[in-house]
């Protein structure tokens, strides 16, 4: 625990920047909208451009 709080600034920047095109802090929606599937056209073939996004969320190495 006395090591552990030192990382917590740094984790917390990683996590904040996950969502640093949220406008509203304040509406949940905007933030649910970074992390949902979202389908576009590329190349003729459908991919999420939300995928890694989401995928850095989920994997980010955050304590529990």
């Amino acid at each position: 625990m006395s090591t552990e709080y030192r990382e917590l600034p740094a984790l917390h920047k990683a996590l904040w920047a996950i969502f640093a095109d949220v406008k509203n802090r304040s509406d949940i929606q905007q933030f649910s909208a970074v992390l949902v599937p979202r389908m576009v056209e590329d190349h003729g073939q459908m991919v999420d451009v939300n995928l890694k996004r989401r995928d850095d969320f989920y994997l980010e190495d955050m304590p529990i």
